[in-house]
C-alpha cells in the first residue's frame, strides 16, 4: 500500500510537470485511443468549407435530455441568425437508445451534423478519449469558433447570441476561452490554479484563467496552443479515491495557464443541477453544482 502511494505521488508529480511543459516527454508515443468512434444516421463527413461555428454536445445515458438540448440549440442559432454550422454529437455509449436524437439532428440539421458512438463504454477514466477524438474532428472541421456544451445543462434562447458578443467584445490577441457558466461558490482564486479573478470595468466577465467543461467557448488558439492533443490522465489517478474526476478540464486549464487567457462570464449563460450525474455521482454529493437560483433576476 505505501509503495502504491508513493508511486501514485510520483506519478502525479510527473503529470503536472508535463501539463506545465505543455508537452509529451521525449520518446513518449502518443496513447492509443480507449475505444473507435462510428458516424450513425445521416452523420456528415467534415465540411468542405469551414464553418462559422462548430457546436459540440457531449453525451451519455441522457437520449432525452439530449434531444431537448438539440432543440434548444437549433432555436439560439435561428435567433443568432448563424446558418453556417456544423453540429458534432459524441456518446459515450450505454444501453439507452439515441435513435430519437439522431432523427431529430437529421431533422433540425440535415448535412451538417455529425453523430459519433464510442465503441465501448469510457466514463470519467476514458472521458480524454472522447476529447481526442472531438479534437481530431475538429482538426478536419477549422470551424471559426466551437462551442461545448453538456447533455445536462439548460439555456435560454440567446446563448449563441450573448455568447459570441461577449467573445467579440473580450479585447485581449491571448483570450483562448470562455467559460459560459458561473456559479454562486465559484472559486474567486482559482481552481487548479492560484489566480486571483479579475473582472472587466462592466463586471460583464472576468479573467479566472481555470474553467470547466460544462459549456465554454473557443476559437482555433485554443486547439492549437494545446498541440491539438489530450493527455491521458495518469494510471494511479483514482487507485485511492474512485471518486476523482476526469481530470479533462483540470489538464486544460493547467496547459493553458502562461499561454493563453481563460475568461468567465460573471452572469451565467447557462443552468446546471436539473440532472442527476452519471459520472461522478458522490462528488456532486459534496457539491451540486447547482446555480438554477443563483440569478434569478
Amino acid at each position: 500500500m505505501g509503495q502504491n502511494k508513493l508511486l501514485k505521488k510520483v506519478e502525479k508529480k510527473l503529470w503536472l510537470l508535463k501539463c506545465r511543459r505543455n508537452r509529451r516527454w521525449p520518446l513518449e508515443p502518443r496513447p492509443r485511443p480507449l475505444a473507435s468512434f462510428q458516424p450513425r444516421g445521416a452523420s456528415a463527413p467534415a465540411p468542405i468549407a469551414p464553418p462559422d461555428l462548430c457546436v459540440v454536445v457531449t453525451t451519455h445515458r441522457r437520449p432525452e435530455s439530449c434531444a431537448r438540448l438539440i432543440d434548444a440549440l437549433h432555436a439560439s442559432l435561428q435567433q443568432a441568425g448563424l446558418q453556417n454550422v456544423f453540429v458534432l454529437v459524441v456518446n459515450d455509449p450505454s444501453a439507452r437508445d439515441y435513435a430519437p436524437v439522431v432523427d431529430l439532428l437529421a431533422l433540425r440539421f440535415p448535412g451538417c451534423f455529425a453523430f459519433q458512438d464510442a465503441s465501448r463504454w469510457l466514463g470519467k477514466k476514458g472521458r480524454w478519449s472522447a476529447f481526442q477524438q472531438i479534437f481530431d474532428m475538429s482538426a478536419a472541421i477549422r470551424a471559426r469558433h466551437t462551442l461545448f456544451i453538456e447533455d445536462d445543462i439548460t439555456f435560454e434562447s440567446r446563448l449563441v447570441t450573448d455568447a459570441l458578443a461577449l467573445w467579440n467584445r473580450i479585447d485581449d490577441p491571448d483570450k483562448t476561452v470562455l467559460y459560459l457558466m458561473s456559479a454562486r461558490d465559484d472559486e474567486p482564486r482559482g481552481r487548479y490554479v492560484r489566480f486571483e479573478r479579475r473582472p472587466n470595468a462592466a463586471n460583464t466577465w472576468r479573467l479566472t484563467q481555470w474553467f470547466d467543461l460544462h459549456a465554454f467557448l473557443v476559437d482555433a488558439r485554443f486547439f492549437q496552443l494545446l498541440g491539438w492533443e489530450v493527455f491521458a490522465p495518469p494510471l494511479l489517478r483514482w487507485r485511492f479515491n474512485p471518486f476523482t474526476c476526469s481530470g479533462t478540464s483540470e489538464q486544460f486549464t493547467r496547459r493553458l495557464f502562461g499561454r493563453g487567457n481563460i475568461y468567465q462570464v460573471v452572469k451565467t449563460l447557462v443552468f446546471h443541477g436539473n440532472e442527476p450525474s452519471v459520472l461522478n455521482p458522490e462528488a456532486r454529493a459534496l457539491r451540486p453544482l447547482d446555480n438554477r437560483s443563483d440569478f434569478v433576476a
